[in-house]
């Protein structure tokens, strides 16, 4: 997902953002060069400034690459990146909220081709009044399209559950370390009975040959 976004968002800065920010800084990215940049690009209409001290409008310099301000080249050049900045965030999260879905009926479409009880059973909290009931439940589940509602059942205290969900997680970590070790140790059985296995008809292939180096020596 990450480089499907990278490299859209990646296309349009190379296509849009890159052009107008060329067209308004042909001589660079707009990072001053000299210290005559500097006291230019610093220096403000004497005549602008008003009794209280604000600034209206800045001095139009021939050599400033830079657009005066509150001009409609600024104003275009700033709005675009305004409004490229809404357009990467919706597109952000346009895709999240796409994957995100994609996920889940991936995730729906597996639990339901497992046929276990664990497998098909969920578990949901905090439940408002008014839907606490086994069949306003049963209904609400059946909409969202999961499959067939066969059981519901309301419990209010859950320590119980959580601690025989608990020794199950653990029970079935131990399970499965017991059988990567014994799937190890088969497959080391395996490779040993399978070295055991030529040697052997390496040796009968020496004994043959020596029987008939006997043979030939006897004849």
């Amino acid at each position: 997902m990450s480089a499907h976004l990278f490299s859209i968002m990646f296309f349009f800065a190379l296509t849009v953002l890159l052009p107008i920010n060329s067209t308004m800084f042909p001589s660079g990215d707009g990072v001053v060069k000299s210290k005559l940049q500097v006291q230019t690009r610093s220096l403000w209409d004497e005549s602008s400034i008003d009794n209280n001290g604000t600034v209206t409008q800045c001095t139009d310099l021939t050599h400033n690459d830079h657009p005066c301000v509150g001009g409609a080249k600024l104003q275009m050049f700033t709005g675009s990146y305004l409004v490229f900045t809404y357009f990467f965030t919706f597109l952000t999260l346009y895709m999240v909220n796409r994957h995100t879905r994609c996920i889940l009926r991936i995730h729906q479409d597996y639990l339901g081709t497992q046929s276990t009880i664990a497998d098909q059973t969920f578990h949901i909290t905090g439940i408002p009044k008014e839907l606490k009931d086994e069949n306003r439940i049963r209904q609400l589940v059946e909409k969202l399209n999961f499959g067939d509602v066969v059981i519901v059942t309301l419990c209010h205290n859950w320590a119980p559950v959580d601690k025989l969900v608990a020794d199950r997680s653990k029970e079935l970590r131990e399970l499965e370390r017991a059988w990567s070790v014994l799937h190890w140790k088969r497959q080391d059985i395996l490779k040993a009975k399978q070295e055991q296995a030529v040697r052997s008809t390496s040796f009968s292939v020496d004994q043959h040959d020596l029987l008939d180096i006997e043979d030939v020596t006897l004849g």
